[in-house]
Parts: C-alpha cells; sequence; structure tokens
C-alpha cells in the first residue's frame, strides 16, 4: 500500500507490535508504589508482601538500580 491508507494501516496495527519488553519497567514499579502506599496506610504485612513481590520481579536486575536500591532500604525499615 501507498499512500494515506498505508499510513492509516500502521496507525492501526502498531500497538498490537509492542512487545512486553516495551513496557517492561511500569509494572516492577507499580509494585513499589503499592508497597509504599500500604507502608503510609501501616499495613505491614501487605507492604512486605507487595516490596517481595518487587524483589521477585526485579531479582535479575543490576544491584545498583537506584530504584531498587531504595526500595530495599524502605524494606529493611519495614522488619
Amino acid at each position: 500500500m501507498v499512500g494515506p491508507m498505508r499510513e492509516s494501516t500502521e496507525c492501526r496495527t502498531w500497538p498490537f507490535e509492542a512487545s512486553y519488553d516495551d513496557v517492561d519497567i511500569h509494572w516492577p514499579l507499580a509494585h513499589l508504589g503499592l508497597a509504599r502506599a500500604y507502608a503510609v496506610q501501616q499495613d505491614i504485612t501487605s507492604a512486605r508482601r507487595a516490596y517481595q513481590d518487587l524483589f521477585t520481579l526485579w531479582k535479575n536486575a543490576d544491584t545498583d538500580t537506584p530504584a531498587l536500591k531504595q526500595a530495599k532500604a524502605e524494606y529493611a525499615k519495614l522488619q
């Protein structure tokens, strides 16, 4: 296809071509936000579980990742 028809087809199919890797960072950060929200509400059991889920998701992450370092420090304060 050429011209406007080709462009409109590309616009429609593009979202379906995105892979999970393109949004991979959002899922662990959602767990971090959830853990922090539970901690603020003093729901320590749920906060620990959310932090543990985060650590499971990021088990292969670089240990120098700032968000991961901060999450580990926050988790240590819960215990």
